[in-house]
């Protein structure tokens, strides 16, 4: 949930010191069209970061200090070749981890994320986007992230989720003006951002979400207002996310899931605990206890375990997922259809107690 750097968890820093160089056309001939309706590619010919559109969806919001802000939605498009063929292309919506807001009520992290998603996605030929929203938890700089009251821990992901379907509604009413496939909207969420797009999509409201915990956080949505409607979307790539309770997923939900975790993860436990082992009664599921549950549904799930890695990830392993997110979007969910597979590699970067990673010894 509560991530110290968000480019250890998902890509590594140093893609953001070659985004300027990154987002040149690279001169190719033009690729021929397969049988999917889209142009993905393994090679970028595309090029971004020249503009970008900024859609206000919380105005005058109040953050975890009471201060109001304006939050935006980042997007911007791929231009290449298709741009006339495919004018509107299969989006990807980022919701980056924990990081401590400025003195503003605002989040700075947005413009900083839709950097790695222009890097990631849009030079193959994906809209991206990026979430501002209000991440942030009170009063976490004066005190261990353990002695912080959990009440304020779930005020900030009660906010989170508000924000992401906020911003989902908002994208819903104008997806051709900033060429989103509304169809194929995908969200990808890390760490804190994992947390909000699974329990955001797959807890049908604010009040099934807000029964996963003790009666005295029932107070939340009176404080705090109702969230929007959940609306349609196409896939979940969660990177060290969680949910609160196995029983937000059930049958009526089909959206296609990519899981990835580090098996040694302290923060967002890989199976299930209390975030950074803090003693705590209130509980969540990582990456594997979410992938067998789809299994037990007969859900369709991609399980992405390493071993030897804790919250931070490595450059190496997030190139590697970089390149395997991709893949699943267009072979299995836009391109094909989505399948259970899981797959374990290793890191050595930490060590951990042994524990299976594969969905045949779910209990």
């Amino acid at each position: 949930m509560i991530a110290k750097t968000f480019f250890k968890v998902l890509f590594s820093a140093t893609i953001l010191l070659s985004v300027v160089a990154s987002c040149e056309e690279i001169s190719q001939e033009e690729p021929p069209m397969d049988d999917c309706k889209y142009s993905f590619l393994n090679e970028p010919i595309g090029f971004c970061g020249f503009d970008f559109d900024k859609v206000p969806y919380c105005t005058d919001c109040p953050d975890e200090e009471g201060k109001l802000g304006t939050y935006n939605i980042l997007i911007d498009q791929p231009n290449d070749k298709y741009n006339d063929a495919v004018p509107l292309r299969p989006t990807v919506l980022a919701v980056h981890g924990y990081l401590p807001n400025t003195e503003e009520p605002n989040d700075p992290w947005g413009a900083w994320t839709l950097n790695l998603m222009r890097k990631n996605f849009c030079k193959y030929g994906y809209t991206v986007a990026s979430l501002e929203y209000r991440q942030d938890i009170k009063d976490f700089s004066k005190q261990p992230i353990c002695e912080i009251p959990e009440m304020e821990i779930i005020k900030t992901h009660y906010r989170a989720i508000q924000d992401l379907r906020k911003a989902i509604d908002r994208i819903y009413q104008n997806p051709a003006d900033y060429g989103i496939d509304i169809n194929n909207l995908f969200l990808l969420g890390n760490s804190q951002g994992g947390m909000t797009v699974l329990n955001g999509m797959l807890a049908k409201d604010e009040d099934e979400w807000l029964s996963a915990f003790p009666s005295e956080f029932g107070t939340i949505k009176n404080e705090l207002g109702p969230w929007e409607a959940r609306r349609p979307i196409k896939g979940i790539i969660s990177i060290a996310g969680s949910v609160y309770n196995l029983d937000f997923f059930d049958e009526s939900d089909n959206i296609p899931l990519f899981l990835a975790h580090g098996v040694c993860d302290e923060a967002v436990p890989y199976k299930m605990g209390a975030y950074y082992d803090c003693s705590s009664d209130i509980k969540i599921h990582g990456s594997y206890d979410i992938a067998c549950k789809a299994n037990q549904l007969n859900k369709p799930y991609s399980l992405h375990s390493v071993k030897g890695l804790g919250h931070d990830w490595t450059e190496e392993k997030n190139d590697e997922i970089a390149i395997k997110i991709r893949n699943w979007i267009k072979d299995q969910v836009v391109c094909g259809e989505p399948k259970q597979e899981e797959f374990t590699t290793t890191a050595n970067e930490v060590n951990c107690p042994e524990t299976s990673s594969s969905v045949v010894d779910c209990n």
